[in-house]
């Protein structure tokens, strides 16, 4: 069966990435541009996961290759759906890609559906800011599994725990981490924003909380920074970045890499949160979308508490991109419903851009 016979990373195939990423985001941007009701969004979503199966840039591309045609594994090497997948597709590394990156895309559109967003402008905005982050790790599976369940759970305490929704959304909650263990941080977390607090639950918060610094230093530390774990986000980034200072030197280049990888974080979330912070805006958000929100702030509040408490990058690293879907929602929801100021949008939105860009031009150079 067709498989990819590319081994290496080249010039060429980094050109390619550069060129397709800049192709999608100016030919679906162009046509939803402030829309709230676009048309088929099934080219967005195809194109997206075009990019995503063949961002053939230095770094795990080709690590998740070498560890798909490997023929001996232990049970620990990766979560089982990706061994059963590994074992079934025959080690077919293109069929491994479509499948896995595919289904996180789909997923990632059914969340903006459930959020009561456009589709393609939503695609169009998160493709745009996060399309080389998405496109690294199997963990965007994960996220995608995740905050697909918590929309629906979310969505079921709007309407008095739908039975269907409620259930619905804490078995794909749970079931995110089968596709990756640190996804347990988020279903932790996700308490918070799901469970009020008062005299009867404050208890129960703060053992939640010395549980979460618990699992982080006794059992996360191991899932997400163990050298196994070959698909880790954060290990990706830091080998496109050794592969960025192989080219470009410890620089001015490497330094402002550096600097815009965070800023596609913090920057929207700032900007978010300007814009809530005015009554008239506050007002007409919805409380989902408020919560999407909350759970981001509690992500970066508790990604920094760990990193000071245990000096852990690659696990600071990776709870930090988990805002990725949230930040998405909360930002598309105010741009399309014209509750952002143009220079909390373009901040927010070319940071991305700039940073994306930026990589992938250096890497083809």
């Amino acid at each position: 069966m067709f498989d990819f016979t590319i081994a290496q990373p080249s010039k060429i195939a980094c050109l390619y990435c550069f060129v397709l990423y800049f192709v999608i985001v100016i030919t679906n941007w162009q046509k939803t541009n402030y829309r709230r009701k676009s048309s088929n969004y099934w080219p967005m979503l195809l194109g997206f996961i075009l990019y995503a199966v063949t961002q053939w840039i230095p770094g795990d591309w080709f690590h998740y290759q070498e560890w798909i045609s490997r023929r001996s594994f232990s049970l620990e090497d990766q979560e089982a759906p990706y061994l059963f997948l590994r074992l079934f597709l025959n080690h077919n590394y293109l069929l491994f890609r479509i499948i896995v990156w595919g289904a996180a895309a789909i997923l990632l559109s059914r969340v903006f559906k459930t959020m009561y967003l456009d589709i393609k402008s939503s695609l169009a905005v998160f493709f745009s800011m996060y399309a080389m982050i998405f496109s690294y790790g199997r963990v965007s599976l994960g996220m995608a599994v995740f905050f697909l369940g918590y929309s629906l759970l979310i969505h079921s305490k709007e309407s008095n725990y739908k039975p269907i929704q409620f259930i619905g959304g804490i078995i794909l909650m749970l079931l995110s981490t089968s596709f990756h263990r640190s996804m347990i941080v988020l279903v932790l977390l996700s308490a918070i924003t799901l469970i009020p607090i008062n005299k009867r639950t404050i208890y129960f918060y703060i053992l939640l909380a010395i549980g979460v610094f618990y699992l982080g230093r006794s059992y996360l530390n191991d899932f997400i920074s163990s050298g196994f774990i070959e698909g880790d986000l954060t290990w990706k980034l830091e080998r496109a970045e050794t592969e960025i200072d192989r080219t470009t030197g410890r620089n001015f280049n490497g330094a402002l890499l550096s600097t815009l990888k965070f800023a596609t974080v913090y920057i929207p979330v700032l900007c978010i949160s300007f814009a809530l912070f005015r009554k008239d805006v506050r007002k007409q958000v919805p409380v989902h979308i408020i919560e999407f929100y909350i759970l981001s702030l509690f992500i970066i509040a508790y990604a920094l508490a760990m990193y000071v408490a245990f000096a852990n990058d690659v696990f600071y690293y990776r709870t930090l991109y988990m805002c990725m879907i949230p930040n998405c929602v909360v930002l598309s929801y105010l741009y399309q419903n014209h509750l952002l100021k143009k220079i909390e949008w373009g901040l927010s939105f070319y940071i991305g851009v700039l940073y994306n860009g930026l990589s992938l031009f250096l890497f083809s150079i």
